[in-house]
């Protein structure tokens, strides 16, 4: 089936309030997946925003101990 035939399809059955409820069903459960996917890459995300703070404002430590020995 073409897509606009199916585009069509689909809005005439939801014109018509012909619903599967499975389909709705089956929808907000795919909706809901997906979702936690993205809240669980987003905490990656995070994690891995933390390291790198760490790792930074450690090398900033390293590096201005070394400046201010090299004044001194």
């Amino acid at each position: 089936m073409k897509i606009n035939a199916w585009v069509s399809k689909a809005l005439a059955t939801a014109a018509s309030g012909d619903h599967r409820p499975d389909i709705a069903n089956a929808t907000q459960v795919h909706t809901l997946q997906f979702d936690a996917h993205i809240l669980e890459e987003i905490a990656k995300l995070r994690a891995q925003n933390e390291d790198l703070a760490q790792t930074i404002n450690s090398m900033s430590a390293i590096l201005l101990k070394m400046y201010v020995s090299k004044s001194a």
